[in-house]
């Protein structure tokens, strides 16, 4: 088979196989997600929840890049430990 028919056909698959998969939202940009946990501090001390030292001192620790994930504190696809979640060590036989 000739080779550029074989490029058509490829390229013909490529574009058969974009068009069946759903767009993917944007993630939120790194400010948006700190307005979300300002306003999630913010009521969590209006709620009685947490005293304002509390929430301020979560928001820096945040803010530094205390917290794994993407900034901000908010875990990616892989958990919170930078990993596939693999179970607790008693599922896998430990301690």
């Amino acid at each position: 088979m000739p080779a550029d028919k074989v490029t058509a056909a490829l390229e013909k698959l490529r574009e058969q196989r974009q068009a069946d998969r759903p767009e993917r939202p944007t993630p939120p940009s790194a400010q948006d997600r700190q307005a979300a946990l300002k306003e999630r501090l913010a009521q969590a001390v209006k709620d009685g929840k947490l005293t304002q030292e509390q929430a301020d001192a979560v928001l820096k620790a945040a803010e530094a890049g205390v917290f794994p994930g993407r900034a901000g504190g908010f875990p990616g696809h892989q958990g919170w430990h930078g990993k596939a979640d693999q179970g607790s060590k008693a599922d896998q036989g430990g301690n």
